[in-house]
């Protein structure tokens, strides 16, 4: 008899009570996001828009970064260790993260001195470490699949922004460092309400051990990571390196109609993950992947329902979130393809959360570096000769590049003990 067969199949993450909780948190994460990207889209101008998208975008793809070295591996032991070892881990990792935060801070700065924004480096800094520091407790949370408990965080921050942003869009634009500001804030007090919830305790003697799980189970998704990361950014970066940041906020006027979605999608190595980790412990790689499946088929509904509208009524969608005069109502097309798009890019998300579930970081790690050398090898041309219809062309041929070989990996995948 089967390891599978001796051992009942793991629930699905949407399972009971815990599924409502989990919708609820993401329902929050979703409604602030979006609520912020179409407020500032509203208010600010295109150019400026334009160059808080880029910034926004930097500080997604450090967050990536992040998630790689010290999200995944807190995600996979957190979720099968005992209390006292997860206050443990979860501080450790806001050690760690408070560590890695100054390599990544400099890119940061970077960023904002080659847009010629020098004076918003500071603020777009400190935006970054809150964000991280908060990620950090809010995903140690969700490991435990403590989804009620992560909603009263998820609440100050998300939808906190958009209140706040609100706010002060109310009287005038604001300037890009209120902006920040305004992300810091909100970071922090949900931070503060993590640290009443999560408990994190420091292990000093054990920080050398840890150090090394860290490395072991994080290397591999951290260049994972960095090449994901770079594919879902290098296609809008190198659009506004040739067609500048008004081009940059026509892709983000897009790209914000989906955001509804985006956070649940991001959000899935959280929610599959330790789900997949748990199946793969007791079934191997098929338990994790039955989870896989299983989320696919579950999220993919809820998604559907706002893709539709979309796809229908592109015009009428654009101009009900920006307005009847809006400058990005000529991109009906390309919302259309956006939706293909992020359709296939939460397939590919939740297979690969899977088969990082099962512990073949190196197998994810390949599918990303194919995605990747597919991007390069159309995105800067597609890109420099038709703007965003070109984008998005090259984006669809990536991600269906790694479709392609995260299914092929799971495939050929080791088989089950007997």
């Amino acid at each position: 008899m089967s390891l599978l067969e001796k051992t009942a199949p793991p629930r699905a993450p949407l399972a009971g009570n815990r599924g409502f909780w989990l919708l609820a948190d993401q329902g929050v994460v979703s409604l602030g996001t979006f609520a912020t990207n179409v407020l500032l889209a509203r208010s600010l101008a295109p150019a400026q828009y334009g160059t808080y998208t880029i910034l926004l975008g930097i500080l997604y793809f450090l967050n990536g970064l992040h998630s790689g070295l010290i999200i995944y591996p807190i995600t996979l032991k957190v979720a099968t260790a005992a209390p006292p070892l997860r206050n443990h881990l979860s501080g450790t990792g806001l050690c760690f993260t408070l560590a890695l935060a100054a390599p990544l801070a400099a890119v940061a700065v970077a960023a904002a001195v080659l847009l010629g924004q020098p004076l918003l480096a500071p603020w777009v800094c400190a935006a970054l470490v809150a964000w991280q520091l908060q990620e950090t407790l809010r995903r140690t949370l969700i490991a435990q699949f403590r989804h009620r408990d992560a909603l009263w965080g998820d609440g100050l921050s998300y939808l906190g922004q958009a209140l706040t942003v609100w706010v002060v869009c109310r009287d005038a634009p604001p300037a890009l460092p209120t902006i920040f500001a305004l992300m810091t804030g909100t970071s922090l007090a949900a931070l503060t309400v993590q640290v009443l919830q999560v408990a994190p305790a420091l292990a000093p003697a054990a920080f050398s051990r840890f150090a090394r799980d860290f490395w072991d189970l994080g290397r591999w998704t951290l260049l994972s990571g960095f090449f994901s990361q770079f594919n879902v950014y290098s296609l809008p970066w190198s659009l506004a390196i040739f067609h500048g940041p008004t081009a940059s906020a026509s892709f983000e006027a897009v790209n914000t109609l989906l955001k509804p979605v985006n956070p649940l999608i991001h959000s899935i190595n959280g929610l599959v993950l330790p789900a997949a980790a748990r199946a793969a412990s007791l079934a191997g790689q098929q338990g994790a992947l039955a989870v896989g499946l299983r989320a696919t088929g579950q999220l993919g509904g809820l998604l559907l329902v706002w893709f539709l509208p979309l796809l229908v009524r592109p015009r009428e969608a654009l101009g009900l979130f920006y307005g009847g005069e809006s400058p990005y109502l000529a991109h009906t097309g390309e919302l259309r393809l956006w939706v293909l798009f992020t359709a296939l890019y939460f397939v590919a998300q939740t297979l690969g959360a899977a088969i990082l579930g099962a512990g073949r970081s190196r197998a994810h790690l390949t599918a990303e570096l194919i995605s990747t050398a597919v991007s390069l090898a159309l995105g800067i041309a597609l890109v420099a000769h038709f703007a965003l219809t070109g984008l998005i062309a090259a984006a669809l041929c990536a991600v269906a590049a790694r479709l392609i070989a995260l299914a092929l990996v799971g495939m050929r995948g080791p088989k089950l003990p007997r």
